[in-house]
């Protein structure tokens, strides 16, 4: 009997890390896209994300370096993370939080601003982003 249910125990644990390998292995590559900066100016924007050490990571790359992804989580087809950057002069931190939905090759977020110094109108706006898979 209880052989039986470790049994079953083992076989669900099973089911549960093929099933959130298989959504991690759906975010893991590149993905690209464009967000509107200062002065309505059209910025690119990427991120990699990868399977290390049995662990989901990802990093958004920038001009200058690249940013951890922290607070990474994916549920089904939904997939939220958030950025923090730390102003290098005044020592700020701006954190910007991702949320939405993976979609095939389509990554749709939404990025909403945390912190960092008063941006008029911008400081807690949203802004819609679609991501695209970039293949090699």
């Amino acid at each position: 009997m209880i052989a039986g249910i470790m049994y079953l125990l083992r076989l669900l644990i099973l089911a549960i890390l093929v099933h959130c390998t298989v959504f991690a292995a759906d975010l893991a590559g590149i993905w690209m896209g464009a967000t509107t900066g200062r002065n309505g100016e059209k910025e690119d924007i990427a991120f990699q994300f990868k399977m290390a050490k049995g662990n989901l990571a990802g990093v958004m790359f920038g001009d200058e370096s690249d940013l951890p992804v922290e607070d990474l989580k994916v549920e089904g087809d939904t997939v939220s993370f958030s950025v923090t950057n730390v102003n290098y002069y005044s020592g700020s931190r701006l954190t910007l939080v991702y949320s939405g939905t993976l979609a095939d090759k389509e990554m749709h977020l939404t990025r909403q601003r945390k912190g960092g110094p008063a941006a008029g109108d911008r400081q807690n706006g949203k802004q819609e982003i679609v991501l695209k898979r970039v293949t090699l």
